[in-house]
C-alpha cells in the first residue's frame, strides 16, 4: 500500500508541474512486425479479457511469450510512471522472432470483470486462458509458448506453469522465491531504510507489522477486526517519533484507513498466506530468473536464492539464475534506488536484460 500511494503521489506532481517525462525507449509507430487486437474468455467466471498481439513478419508459427504483469490493476502495457514496460519488452521480443501477447489486466482497459474481487489465484486463472486460446492461433507454434512474469507476474508464472505441462519456458522477473510474508518483511525494512528511517525504528515496523499481518491471517470476515485493528494501527503510529511519521502518513486517521483499505482486500488476504514452493517445485520447463541487485520490494538475494534453491531440489536441472549489478525492481539503473525514483529514471529497463531475455528464450525453442 506505502508503495502505491508513493507511485500515486509522484504521478500527480508531474501532472501538476506540466512535466511530459523522458521515455526514450518507448517503441513508436512503424513497427517492423504485425501487431493485432487478441481477446480470449476465462470460462471458469464468464470474462472476457483484452490485449495486443504482436507476431514477427514471415513464415510463423513462431515461439510465443504471455507477459504477466505485477501487482494492482495494470493496463496491457505494464505502465508505472509513464514508463510502458511491457510495450519495451514486447517490442524486443517480437524483433527477435518471438511473438509476444500483452493483455490488460481483468476490470483494466477493455477487459471485463472486477479487479479488487480478484486473487492472484484468479489472476492465474486469466492467464491460463490466455494459453489455452493462443494455443489455437495459426501463427503461434503450441509447442513453444511461455510465460514471462513480472513481481507478482513472476508468482502467477509458476502457478500456471506447474498446472499445464505444455507450458514452454518461464522467466521470471523480480518474482518471489520465499512466502510472501517473508518477502514483505524484508521489502517493508529496505523501503523504509531507503527513506532513512533509523534501524531501531526498522526493527520497531518489523515487529508491528508482523503483529498486523497475524491478525489478517485467518479468514475472519473484516467487520470482525474492526475493534482490534482501530486502537491497535492509532498505538503504533502515536508512538513513531513525530520527526518520523510523514515517512509513514500525514495523520494516524489515514494510517489507519490506507492499512485497512489495503490489508482487508481479497486480493491482500490471499497473498498474504501465499508460499510460491509448491509451485516452483512442479515446474518440469526450462526458468529464467532474473532480478536486480538494488531491488528494494523483491529483494534480489532473498528471493533468487528461494527460487534456485526450490527447483534444484525438485530436479529442475534446467535453470539459469543471475542477478544484475546496480538495477532496481523495475530493470532500471539506479542512483538512490528508493520507489520513488521510478519515474525519474529515463531508461525504461536495461537493455542487457533485454537482449539476455530474448537470447535465453531463443536458446530453449530451438
Amino acid at each position: 500500500m506505502k508503495l502505491l500511494l508513493s507511485c500515486i503521489l509522484l504521478s500527480c506532481s508531474l501532472l501538476a508541474f506540466g512535466q511530459t517525462p523522458n521515455r526514450p525507449q518507448t517503441p513508436v509507430e512503424p513497427f517492423p512486425y504485425l501487431s493485432e487486437a487478441f481477446q480470449f474468455e476465462n470460462k471458469k467466471v464468464g470474462i472476457t479479457l483484452h490485449g495486443t498481439l504482436t507476431i514477427p513478419k514471415g513464415d510463423g508459427p513462431f515461439p510465443t511469450a504471455i507477459l504477466i504483469s505485477g501487482s494492482g490493476p495494470t493496463d496491457r502495457d505494464e505502465t508505472i510512471f509513464d514508463h510502458k514496460i511491457f510495450l519495451v519488452l514486447a517490442d524486443h521480443l517480437t524483433r527477435q522472432g518471438i511473438a509476444v501477447l500483452r493483455y490488460d489486466d481483468r476490470g483494466v482497459g477493455e477487459s471485463k470483470g472486477i479487479h479488487y474481487t480478484a486473487t492472484s489465484m484468479d489472476l492465474a486463472n486469466d492467464t491460463q486462458a490466455a494459453f489455452l486460446a493462443l494455443a489455437k492461433h495459426g501463427q503461434i507454434d503450441a509447442n513453444h509458448i511461455g510465460l514471462v512474469g513480472h513481481s507478482e507476474g513472476g508468482m502467477i508464472a509458476p502457478i500456471v506453469a506447474s498446472r499445464i505441462p505444455a507450458v514452454d519456458f518461464a522467466v521470471l522477473l523480480a518474482g518471489p522465491g520465499v512466502p510472501i510474508d517473508q518477502l514483505m518483511a524484508e521489502q517493508n525494512r529496505q523501503v523504509y531504510k531507503s527513506q532513512g528511517l533509523p534501524e531501531n525504528e526498522l526493527i520497531r515496523n518489523e515487529v508491528f507489522n508482523k503483529s498486523l499481518y497475524h491478525i489478517f491471517d485467518n479468514d475472519r470476515p473484516v467487520a470482525e477486526l474492526y475493534d482490534t485493528l482501530l486502537p491497535f494501527i492509532h498505538e503504533y503510529y502515536e508512538s513513531i517519533p513525530a520527526e518520523h511519521q510523514a515517512l509513514f502518513s500525514p495523520s494516524k486517521e489515514v494510517f489507519y484507513m490506507a492499512i485497512v483499505g489495503g490489508l482487508s482486500s481479497p486480493w491482500f488476504r490471499y497473498f498474504l498466506q501465499f508460499d510460491p514452493v509448491p509451485y516452483l517445485e512442479k515446474i518440469l520447463c526450462p526458468v529464467l530468473a532474473v532480478n536486480g541487485s538494488k531491488d528494494i520490494q523483491v529483494i534480489s538475494s532473498q528471493n533468487l536464492k528461494g527460487i534456485e534453491t526450490t527447483l534444484s531440489n525438485a530436479g529442475n536441472r534446467d535453470v539459469t539464475i543471475k542477478e544484475y549489478e546496480g538495477l532496481n525492481h523495475l530493470f532500471q539503473p539506479c542512483e538512490a534506488c528508493t520507489v520513488q525514483e521510478y519515474g525519474e529514471i529515463e531508461e525504461t529497463f536495461s537493455i542487457e536484460v533485454l537482449q539476455d531475455i530474448s537470447m535465453w528464450i531463443l536458446q530453449k525453442v530451438k
